[in-house]
């Protein structure tokens, strides 16, 4: 009886509106009706709307893969290969990995037979092709774009929703005015932060007044600072592409904006006045803190359990050390941490446990296969290169053919350095994971040391142990008692079970609520 073989289809869509993509529908009336005709059983459509210059970022090729790696398909069928990538050195990382678990990739568009080696080369120029007609793509949206700025093209300059307060003229965004509103809005806020107020008072203020944010939420600290950030509130010396982000697809060249482009809303002393403040209060965080050791659960450990954001470390002049969340409260930090690493020191002798939690924490393998079949890759091309150099040695080889057999080495060494480049993406990661988990073993050993005989853990272990654990306090406040209760959280049920909760802190520690 012949076994049946089973097929995952995928189906992607560019997010940029210049690429001609056929839709996921139709890709998936094409995948259906390829595997009813080959007599494969369908497993998952997966559906994706995402860049085809990424791949390891896609969370519905991340399943494909995980489902070929773990035996649960067979194969995996696309439209046409630039569905898979649109990139070279990724669709060579792709169908390596699949040989590797005994996947088979099928194309309904570009049908060959997946074992023949010529049909791999094939696909290999495809991909070849997909990637330059990509970065075609990319050329023409970057020169359109720059071109339009320079032609003075309003909807180039922004494209998307204008910046707080501003609006355009007309339906034709031809030019750019200020909206009175939103304006008056941002010269109270400029005045008012310029003049001492904190960025955090502002938001109450708006939020109490009923005033509107851009996004229609609450007012947060971060709009405040971007919009008294952003120069064009000025009217001068504005310029545009200026995000170089890495989650950007293409970096346009940052271009001058005419002045007078974006109104005057403030003056030009006015926003260096406030460029000036926030300097000094950069300088004068308490993150930028010289004694970071004086709190254990700093950074994200100890959270609020009103808004769930995590509780800044603060050092006030006068009085304890606290967490403290902006909104609705804080706890004595000295107090708070104690009682946690006492919790996990008990923790600490369940040493079974720990060894569970520290697989838990390493449990993700994912570097590690997309390291392996891009060395694997690397072997591959770097002996298809090495077999092109031992042809030219053929004496008989003249003209064309001589010249086509040297094309060929040229882009087999090129691909080898497109994926020694992505390897070394990959090795920083690697190398994070292997301290971490070097840090693990030690904290284990200690776990392992009899309690009366174990030493004092430093503090970056002590952290360690937190990440090890995937510790989350949460803080609860009680206005009325003037105390605040925690809840603690760790990974591995086993080990939560062994918590007893809740705990309350008093107000001998300072916890107190905002007003």
């Amino acid at each position: 009886m012949t076994t049946p073989i089973i097929i995952d289809g995928y189906c992607r869509v560019s997010t940029d509106p210049q690429e001609e993509n056929y839709s996921l529908d139709e890709q998936e009336r094409c995948i259906r009706e390829y595997c009813a005709s080959n007599g494969f059983i369908v497993g998952i459509i997966h559906r994706e709307v995402w860049s085809g210059y990424q791949y390891r970022e896609r969370d519905k090729l991340s399943l494909v893969r995980e489902r070929y790696q773990t035996g649960k398909i067979q194969g995996v069928v696309v439209r046409t290969f630039d569905r898979l990538s649109r990139k070279q050195v990724h669709v060579a990382v792709l169908m390596e990995e699949m040989e590797h678990f005994g996947a088979i990739l099928y194309s309904v568009k570009e049908d060959m037979d997946a074992q023949d080696p010529m049909s791999q080369f094939i696909r290999m120029v495809l991909a070849f092709v997909a990637e330059m007609e990509r970065e075609k793509i990319m050329d023409r949206t970057m020169t359109g774009r720059t071109n339009a700025v320079k032609q003075g093209n309003m909807k180039a300059v922004s494209a998307r929703k204008l910046r707080y307060g501003y609006q355009w003229a007309d339906t034709s965004r031809a030019s750019i005015i200020l909206n009175e509103a939103e304006a008056d809005i941002v010269r109270w806020m400029a005045e008012s932060y310029a003049d001492g107020t904190s960025s955090f008072a502002i938001c109450q203020i708006l939020t109490d007044r009923g005033v509107p944010s851009p996004s229609g939420k609450d007012w947060r600290e971060c709009t405040i600072i971007r919009t008294l950030s952003d120069r064009r509130i000025t009217g001068e010396s504005a310029q545009v592409f200026v995000n170089k982000a890495k989650r950007y697809k293409t970096h346009h060249d940052t271009l001058d904006v005419p002045d007078g482009t974006f109104p005057a809303i403030i003056s030009t002393e006015l926003f260096e006045r406030i460029q000036h403040r926030m300097e000094f209060n950069k300088a004068q965080a308490s993150r930028c803190s010289k004694a970071p050791e004086e709190f254990l659960l700093r950074a994200g450990y100890v959270r609020c359990s009103v808004c769930g954001w995590g509780m800044g470390a603060k050092m006030p002049s006068i009085g304890s050390f606290v967490y403290r969340c902006r909104k609705h409260g804080s706890i004595a930090s000295k107090a708070l941490d104690t009682a946690i690493w006492s919790k996990i020191e008990q923790l600490a002798d369940h040493v079974s446990l720990i060894e569970q939690a520290l697989q838990l924490a390493t449990d993700d393998t994912k570097l590690q296969r997309d390291m392996a079949a891009i060395e694997a890759s690397i072997e591959r091309w770097q002996r298809s290169a090495a077999n092109y150099l031992g042809d030219l040695e053929d004496s008989n080889l003249t003209g064309e053919s001589r010249a086509g057999i040297r094309k060929l080495m040229n882009d087999a060494n090129i691909m080898v350095n497109k994926l020694e480049a992505e390897r070394a993406q990959l090795t920083s990661g690697l190398f994070n994971r292997e301290r971490e988990e070097a840090a693990y073993q030690e904290i284990l050993g200690w776990c392992k040391t009899v309690k009366e005989a174990r030493g004092k853990l430093s503090y970056q272990r002590k952290r360690d142990f937190l990440d090890l654990l995937g510790v989350v306090v949460t803080v609860q406040y009680d206005k009325a008692k003037m105390t605040s209760a925690y809840d603690m959280y760790v990974r591995l049920p086993a080990l939560q079970a062994l918590i007893s909760l809740p705990e309350t802190v008093s107000d001998s520690c300072n916890a107190h609520t905002v007003v």
